[in-house]
């Protein structure tokens, strides 16, 4: 349910989905190597932007049981990021998943996932390290209608700001509906609580997200919506009303397009947007990433 998005961090390198062409059969195990040009109009999300360009270069591996349908898998990348503008920005990042899927009837299945990340972190866009678990269920109750429920738990470590350290806990629900052979929507929401060392960066936070997948084979296009709205529980606003808590709502569009022009090359070109509205002063943000991809897998 929680894919890794490419643009940030290095998570193209574990995203798992079988190429085209490839067989049912057998266990599958591939390696990747990623170069990146990015470029983000407000790196560092203030309310002052400063532009910046850089890249990324990571490797990778994956491992499925079987292709299709597998019942345990394993991914880890590692990735070089360079910017114009120096640290932190300017690291290296590592990624690994670990997952195991049981499917007691051809409609169900259950999969448990631990994921570990390391100076960077996709979903928030932070240099943190991030520790997780999850547990979900996904019922097919009709032939392309898809349902998902899941529960996790993290512990995020912020070796800059220990004052961030938190736990966290959360619960999502997925539909998936396919409109047609090739065309599927998803419809998400999540519930999440985090409970920093810090009062002051804890939260209760909500999403409400979208998307809209077309696989064409050798043509791939992602365009996913998400809305925000994050209420902490200490922290006050700095507003004329000394008991009003801070609220911010962040609004993020996502568009990916990748064309396989032969066998384990994938060229991705992708555009995001975000924006942050807060009651709390120069706390707001806009943000545009433009971002060219090359991979190339074995």
């Amino acid at each position: 349910m929680n894919r890794f998005r490419w643009l940030p961090v290095a998570g193209l390198l574990l995203s798992v989905g079988p190429l085209a062409g490839q067989s049912k059969a057998g266990a599958d195990l591939t390696y990747l190597v990623t170069t990146s040009a990015l470029f983000d109009s407000n790196l560092d999300h203030d309310e002052t932007p400063v532009g910046a360009y850089g890249g990324v270069f990571g490797v990778g591996v994956e491992f499925r049981n079987r292709r299709a349908q597998p019942t345990f898998e394993f991914a880890y990348g590692m990735a070089g990021h360079r910017y114009s503008i120096t640290a932190p920005w300017n690291r290296i990042s590592h990624g690994g998943r670990i997952g195991v899927t049981l499917r007691p009837s051809g409609r169900v299945a259950v999969a448990t996932e631990i994921e570990a990340a390391f100076r960077g972190s996709s979903e928030d866009r932070d240099l943190s390290d991030q520790f997780k678990a999850s547990q979900g269920l996904s019922w097919r109750f009709l032939r392309r209608t898809k349902l998902e429920v899941a529960g996790g738990a993290r512990i995020r470590r912020f070796p800059t700001t220990p004052e961030r350290d938190a736990r966290n806990v959360y619960t999502e629900a997925e539909l998936t509906q396919g409109l047609s052979r090739r065309v599927d929507w998803t419809g998400s929401f999540r519930l999440e609580r985090n409970d920093a060392d810090s009062t002051r960066y804890s939260y209760v936070r909500e999403t409400v997200s979208s998307q809209l997948a077309i696989d064409g084979g050798t043509m791939r296009l992602s365009i996913e919506g998400k809305f925000r709205r994050q209420q902490y529980l200490a922290r006050l606003a700095d507003s004329k009303a000394p008991t009003v808590l801070r609220v911010d709502h962040r609004l993020q569009f996502g568009l990916d397009w990748t064309v396989v022009p032969r066998g384990g090359i994938e060229i991705t070109l992708g555009y995001g947007f975000e924006r942050r509205r807060s009651n709390e002063a120069q706390k707001g943000f806009l943000a545009h990433q433009v971002g060219l991809s090359l991979t190339r897998r074995w």
